[in-house]
């Protein structure tokens, strides 16, 4: 039988199949043998598709879910939400989202991630988890702190309305 990845060690992987800037486009050559098995090609680099990129950001949140001692489920067919959180019988729905590129408000030097929410009863999810790639951050958001808003925006370096929620797993241990 094969042995079951280490959480940290998945992460790893993770984190090499994501490392790479959209400025450079390229993979790297540890990047290129797995995205030829996910059907990206097999001649030279290819950009990694956002389709793999959304996948492998899920597979990173999972992983860090279950090294936190989460039990972390699928759904076996398609519904609104990425995966299934149980703590201790406490279930929550979640709807991954992912940025790795800052905008800058052309009204100020305000950087920030823009992240489509679109919670306004769309989705059937309990919990908005935001991972900002190139910060290395989840953020773990209920419902119905951002039911009304159809996009977030996260400032870098500046106090945000979202920080109480910034690695914040324990939300994950009430329903919501």
């Amino acid at each position: 039988f094969k042995r079951r990845p280490d959480p940290v060690w998945l992460e790893w992987w993770l984190r090499m199949q994501l490392r790479l800037s959209e400025e450079q486009a390229l993979l790297s050559d540890l990047d290129a043998l797995s995205t030829a098995k996910l059907g990206s090609g097999t001649t030279g680099l290819r950009p990694i598709r956002w389709e793999y990129a959304g996948v492998a950001i899920e597979h990173l949140i999972q992983a860090r879910l279950i090294a936190k001692g989460y039990c972390v489920s699928t759904p076996s067919i398609d519904s609104g939400y990425d995966l299934i959180v149980d703590w201790k019988g406490v279930l929550n729905r979640l709807q991954i989202r992912s940025s790795s590129h800052a905008q800058r408000n052309k009204d100020s030097k305000t950087s920030y991630y823009r992240i489509k929410a679109n919670a306004a009863g769309i989705g059937n999810w309990s919990v908005l988890a935001v991972f900002i790639v190139t910060e290395d951050v989840l953020y773990l958001i209920p419902w119905d702190v951002v039911k009304d808003v159809h996009t977030l925006a996260i400032p870098i370096g500046n106090p945000s309305k979202f920080d109480d929620y910034k690695e914040n797993y324990n939300i994950l241990q009430t329903t919501h």
